[in-house]
């Protein structure tokens, strides 16, 4: 749960900051008309110090929940990770230099919104970071670069106009697709393949065979008193679960990445989050399947 708190409270922060930068500089001077997407807070005249005071209660909550899952676990060098993520959240687009008007949020949102919060959060659980766990955090990577493509695919336009490089400006609207498209498609098949292990399918597979049999069973018994000791708690749920996340993760992916094409970014943006909550719950489910079997 702390480690969630951390995680959220950054994201969070690091999207206010966005919004007071942008603001102050003009860049979402021009936007809010349907096809740039929702005014922001700064553009539609909220203090921008009241959007500043918003993104630092955010990191403060951050901080907090870190403080104490450090003191809990005594993994002291995770503050110094704390703090590069602060660091970076800051500099997206704020400061003299900001990255993120250089073709550099992608890179950023991958590291900092994937690797980072993932495998830290597997070592500071287990004390360990696993195959599964390095793939899990590259599928959060490739999602939320997937989230920040449609943004600047979106606004591509207009922060041409104000001089935000942003890697889909330097590329241009069709490569850019094409990435935010790959980057989709990379995300759904690693969930497939390191969400959905061996036992999975071997469970899912003995689910299939056995329901048919135990219907007709059930007939049986009730309909000559002879029943045998089969329990539907035998069934392995947890792989059936498992399979109908990984699905969906495929299925809302497809549908995003087809969002993209056709330039439909109100509907792709929450496609886009949805896919990385979905992917999230085959991994948990997968997690929880295997402290079971231990």
């Amino acid at each position: 749960m702390l480690c969630a708190v951390v995680a959220v409270g950054l994201q969070i922060a690091v999207n206010y900051l966005n919004d007071y930068a942008d603001g102050v500089r003009g860049t979402d001077a021009r936007r809010g008309s349907d096809a740039a997407g929702p005014r922001r807070l700064v553009a539609s005249g909220i203090d921008p110090s009241r959007v500043l005071l918003a993104a630092a209660v955010a990191a403060l909550a951050a901080c907090s929940a870190g403080l104490v899952a450090v003191v809990i676990t005594g993994r002291w060098w995770l503050i110094a990770l704390g703090a590069t993520c602060l660091l970076a959240g800051w500099g997206y687009t704020n400061g003299r230099h900001p990255y993120g008007y250089r073709g550099l949020g992608e890179l950023a949102a991958f590291v900092f919104f994937g690797l980072v919060p993932a495998l830290g959060t597997q070592y500071a659980l287990s004390g360990s970071i696993t195959v599964t766990g390095v793939a899990g955090s590259v599928i959060c990577g490739l999602l939320s670069v997937s989230v920040m493509m449609v943004n600047n695919l979106r606004d591509l336009e207009d922060d041409a106009a104000h001089g935000k490089r942003t890697l889909m400006v330097r590329i241009g609207s069709g490569k850019g697709k094409c990435w935010c498209m790959r980057a989709l498609g990379w995300a759904a098949g690693l969930t497939v393949v390191f969400a959905m292990p061996l036992s999975v399918y071997a469970g899912l597979l003995d689910l299939l065979i056995v329901l048919p049999a135990e219907v007709d069973r059930e007939r049986s018994c009730t309909e000559y008193g002879i029943c045998d000791d089969w329990s539907w708690g035998n069934a392995d749920w947890m792989s059936l679960a498992a399979f109908v996340f990984i699905a969906g993760c495929v299925a809302i992916a497809t549908r995003a990445v087809a969002a993209v094409r056709h330039d439909q970014w109100r509907r792709a943006l929450p496609l886009c989050s949805v896919t990385s909550l979905v992917a999230a719950g085959a991994f948990v489910l997968n997690a929880c399947q295997v402290g079971f079997m231990v």
